[in-house]
């Protein structure tokens, strides 16, 4: 138990954190699981799991007995079964469930970490932040597991939780400039990766996502601050020390909210028409108006980026090949965060929406692809420069955007290695996007 739960804290853990400077997941879930079961087992699950993906000779010189896909399904059965108690059923919300309070009493004492120790200790362990801590960790095991776009239950449950603790109609009793009380640490962390994990899901299903980005009062309380017009304020990422919290927040403001922006892009792309429009022509005219506000919420959100996310170095690709400029940055993070930047471009840059911003004629035509060859060519450069592990696990939906968008065979051979790379190195499935990506440019070149 004590090697899975290192392995997620080294190689798992990472990529829920990327965006996290307090890592949550890396720190706090592995001290946590040693006193709680239904984390331990949500922990061991998922790293048994990953080791069946990636076993190497090591691994097998060290543990040549065990088998590891029956531990992982052991320990996933386990877990499902302490958590199904937790999780409220649909249409039925429930107050957060409690840890009895010899538990509380037991965690205080053996953890003496700033964390545990401060005034809040009681309150985040009555809430049961290790059950919404658990439900994101076992999200991993359908995505390691299945290389279909499932809807997945323990996402479903974690927003649920999320929910409970903030109910949806907190703005409606509230006034709006009151000072909302914020989600803690954990349900913090928690709900970033949930909303990251929901606009990835809902993409790759052509959904809408779980979490409505307009309902403004759970995403304030998970740290978003709005302008005038409903939009996620820029001009605070320019503060070194944006609402009052240390500078590595500002970091994670970026990050954040970009996220908030890919999910309303998602949910203006998806095919579903329930926008409480009877007709087509408002329905458009609505979704033409989104996706002006969200182009220029994209052109506020980069005007106001700080040296941070930067790249410190290119390399280019020699003259006359179809290679591409290597883009290099210093903290993965940022290598990720651009790159969803630039897939969050494509994605408006795909739809007809957007034609309204560089005309309709044949030179706005052109402009226009331009810049969809452009923003695919910067998703490959920092793939090619190759960011920490980390970020790579988030790279496989702007690869799949960027690979439908280039012409060349050596581009999209390019596309389909680093597809092919993440699995062969971190594990997690790609398969299913190349095979999507193979149909997609079969069907196009027989067009």
């Amino acid at each position: 138990v004590l090697f899975l739960i290192r392995h997620f804290s080294k190689n798992i853990a990472p990529w829920m954190d990327l965006f996290d400077h307090t890592k949550y997941f890396q720190v706090f879930v592995p001290a946590l699981a040693q006193y709680n079961r239904l984390l331990t087992c949500a922990v061991a699950a998922v790293s048994a799991k990953h080791l069946t993906r990636i076993m190497s000779s090591e691994i097998h010189i060290k543990f040549p007995e065990v088998n590891w896909t029956f531990k992982s399904a052991q320990y996933y059965s386990e877990a499902l079964q302490i958590l199904q108690s937790f999780i409220p059923k649909q249409g039925q919300p429930q107050e957060p469930p409690t840890i009895p309070a010899s538990e509380v009493d037991g965690i205080a004492k053996k953890l003496r970490n700033s964390y545990f120790s401060s005034t809040c200790l009681k309150e985040r362990c009555m809430v049961a932040d290790f059950v919404l801590a658990a439900s994101c960790i076992l999200s991993l095991y359908a995505s390691l597991d299945s290389a279909e776009s499932e809807p997945d239950r323990h996402l479903v449950g974690a927003k649920s939780l999320l929910d409970a603790a903030l109910p949806q109609d907190y703005a409606a009793q509230h006034p709006r400039n009151s000072h909302l009380p914020t989600l803690c640490h954990a349900k913090r962390a928690c709900f970033w990766f949930v909303a990251r994990e929901d606009y990835l899901t809902a993409f790759s299903k052509n959904s809408r996502t779980s979490f409505d980005p307009y309902s403004q009062s759970i995403w304030e309380n998970a740290g978003l601050l709005y302008d005038s017009e409903g939009l996620p304020d820029c001009s605070v990422i320019q503060s070194s020390n944006p609402s009052g919290g240390c500078p590595a927040e500002r970091e994670n403001l970026v990050s954040n909210i970009l996220t908030w922006i890919l999910c309303c892009i998602v949910n203006l792309i998806s095919s579903t028409d329930d926008i409480g429009f009877a007709t087509a022509t408002m329905r458009n005219s609505l979704r033409l108006l989104t996706a002006q506000q969200l182009w220029y919420a994209l052109d506020s959100w980069y005007s106001a980026l700080p040296m941070e996310f930067e790249p410190y170095g290119w390399l280019a690709c020699p003259p006359n090949s179809d290679g591409f400029t290597e883009v290099f940055f210093s903290k993965p993070s940022s290598a990720a965060t651009m790159q969803h930047y630039h897939f969050a471009r494509l994605l408006l840059l795909e739809t007809d929406f957007t034609s309204i911003i560089f005309g309709f004629g044949e030179s706005g035509r052109r402009q226009k692809e331009r810049q969809i060859q452009e923003h695919s060519r910067d998703i490959l450069s920092i793939a090619v420069g190759c960011p920490d592990a980390a970020a790579l696990v988030l790279m496989v939906q702007p690869l799949f955007v960027a690979g439908k968008c280039l012409r060349t065979d050596k581009e999209r051979g390019n596309v389909v290695q680093y597809l092919q790379s993440i699995e062969t190195q971190l594990g997690w499935r790609t398969d299913h996007v190349v095979k999507q990506l193979l149909e997609y440019w079969a069907m196009e070149s027989t067009a």
